[in-house]
């Protein structure tokens, strides 16, 4: 019997078959004159079977996208595993979550408002990500992956809030559902009314999934790019195109950005990452107990002016020992209480100094009184900026036919002050009878993702949504509200649910006064000239009448707003009680 062509040998893997394979072989090259490439314990192959070449190809292209170097064809004795860190690999194995989270699949395409169709160059994916992850978070990490591609082919890469998750085939959301975990979003999409029209109708893409899968949760969305509205304005700036009034910025230096979020997943997405065999050990997060009494902040209805209140309340919990994201000044740890509420603790662990404008590290270690000075201003500006936002919505309200974006509001915080045995996370390594422990600025836990309206320099926006332009009102109604003596900066945000409604919580917040005492970042009246200079009034700040009523213009020392007529004069005086309540606005 004539042995069989070159290349069409079999195997099924065992040694006996191999070794067999491996004699004819040798007799097939030597009558045919082949050349042997290669060696290994069987011995040279003739030909590589199409499946390795495949799997080649495979490695080869996830190594790329995974920016490792490229294999070594000369190394014989390959050291097995990866150069990716523990925690990315942990970040794949747990969906971005904790060992003994659910995962569910989710498959994604991207569609652009372009010409609405699906863009096959910006790539599709599927992943099992962590249940409580929440989608903001999710589509962040989509948004890096995808920026790769777009990066390639435009000028400036996407931002998380010029994209929206939708369904197949260009289907909105229900309103209120962008905001959730993953694990909500499929609970309340998995119902019997729900199911058949979201998770069952899956495109022809992931209809594999559907006998793969079986029982496993999956979802299949699509990336959205708000091409026309939101891209458009930014390809003006990084073509030269002018926009109005922005030179004067150029020159006052701007500090480095204050807190920095990395986003959840911990490396790039790849549709075909594959871990290795070994399975590396998880990292051990620690935590020690804390106990702290509850300091909350209130604000006068009339003048707004914030007051600290020691409420009394005595609250015991854990807090991380170590911090989960550090910014230029300050650092944030994961705290739990004993009901298993979950908080951020936030704490300076570096200060800056102003000189000749620029900010400057000034001392590294912060002492407990001082960081309990800036935490305390801290909570005030917070406290400071939802009196003033109610006081923006009334006036909102009091015009007719203007509309605003109504879920937007300031975190809701506290402080809280160690007492009893400090915690490690602390620092603090011994509590006086008379001395409280450190001062934390605690707020809800909340999505990662972040969307920043202004620096603390920079007050110009070329954002073109709603939301966008309501933010810029609302800068605009606070200095001339303030009598031109403060203006909100780093105003910088992260959706969640606003009063049951998808929507925008602003947090971390810097301002500059006239007396520029207000804490970190505080540049006094060069600061507000900064505002002055930058912002650019929107249609909504004139259908405000703000242009009008609060004019761009720096006040003298010593000026006050006297010489203020008509309704605008009630504004700076304060309002009667009934108009000062606070105003829970429902869109």
């Amino acid at each position: 019997m004539a042995p069989p062509a070159p290349g069409s040998i079999q195997t099924c893997g065992t040694a006996t078959c191999t070794l067999v394979a491996r004699a004819v072989g040798s007799s097939v090259a030597s009558e045919s004159g082949l050349v042997v490439n290669g060696s290994g314990p069987l011995g040279p192959s003739i030909v590589e079977n199409a499946a390795n070449e495949a799997d080649k190809a495979r490695l080869d292209a996830t190594r790329e996208r995974l920016k490792l170097p490229p294999a070594n064809p000369n190394l014989k004795n390959p050291v097995p595993g990866t150069r990716l860190t523990t925690s990315t690999l942990l970040a794949h194995e747990h969906g971005g979550g904790l060992p003994g989270d659910t995962l569910i699949m989710l498959c994604w395409e991207v569609r652009s408002s372009k010409n609405s169709k699906l863009d096959a160059r910006l790539g599709s994916a599927s992943k099992k990500w962590s249940a409580n992850l929440f989608l903001n978070d999710i589509k962040s990490d989509i948004v890096q992956a995808v920026n790769i591609e777009w990066t390639k082919q435009t000028l400036v890469p996407l931002e998380d809030d010029e994209t929206s998750f939708r369904w197949s085939d260009n289907r909105l959301l229900d309103r209120n559902t962008s905001t959730m975990t993953l694990g909500d979003f499929y609970t309340y999409h998995s119902t019997p009314s729900n199911a058949p029209i979201y998770l069952h109708d899956v495109p022809k893409k992931w209809k594999h999934f559907l006998k793969t899968a079986k029982n496993s949760p999956f979802i299949c969305l699509e990336l959205y790019i708000h091409y026309d509205a939101l891209y458009s304005s930014k390809t003006d700036q990084a073509t030269g195109h002018k926009r109005g009034r922005t030179e004067s910025s150029k020159n006052i230096a701007a500090p480095k950005n204050k807190q920095i979020r990395p986003s959840v997943g911990g490396g790039v997405l790849s549709s075909e990452f594959s871990l290795s065999g070994r399975v590396g050990r998880a990292t051990v997060q620690t935590q020690s107990p804390i106990t702290f009494k509850k300091i909350t902040c209130i604000t006068a209805i009339q003048t707004g002016n914030p007051t600290l209140i020691d409420t009394g309340d005595i609250f015991r919990g854990h807090i991380f020992d170590k911090p989960f994201s550090s910014g230029t000044m300050k650092q944030a740890f994961d705290l739990i209480l004993e009901n298993g509420d979950q908080y951020v603790a936030k704490c300076f662990y570096k200060l800056a100094v102003t000189e000749n404008n620029f900010a400057v590290d000034s001392e590294v270690g912060v002492s407990v009184e001082a960081n309990r000075i800036e935490i305390e201003g801290e909570i005030q500006r917070l406290a400071i900026g939802k009196w003033m936002i109610d006081a923006f919505y009334r006036h909102c309200k009091s015009r007719k036919d203007v509309r605003v974006d109504t879920n937007i509001a300031f975190t809701d915080a506290f402080l809280a002050v160690e007492v009893d045995r400090p915690s490690i996370a602390s620092g603090v390594h011994l509590l006086t009878e008379n001395d409280d422990g450190l001062t934390w600025l605690v707020e809800r836990k909340r999505p990662s993702t972040v969307i920043k309206f202004s620096g603390t320099l920079v007050h110009h926006s070329h954002r073109r949504d709603l939301r966008s332009a309501t933010i810029s009102a609302f800068a605009h109604f606070v200095f001339g509200y303030s009598k031109r003596t403060l203006v909100v900066a780093d105003l910088q945000g992260t959706p969640c649910l606003v009063r049951n409604n998808d929507g925008l919580i602003l947090f971390d917040l810097m301002t500059h006064t006239a007396d520029g005492d207000s804490g970190v970042g505080d540049f006094g009246r060069e600061g507000i000239e900064t505002f002055v200079h930058d912002h650019n009034c929107t249609d909504l700040c004139r259908s405000l009448s703000l242009d009008t009523s609060y004019p761009l213009v720096m006040p003298k020392n010593g000026e006050e707003d006297e010489n203020l007529e008509g309704e605008n004069r009630d504004l700076f005086d304060g309002d009667s009680d009934e108009d000062s309540r606070p105003l829970q606005v429902h869109e």
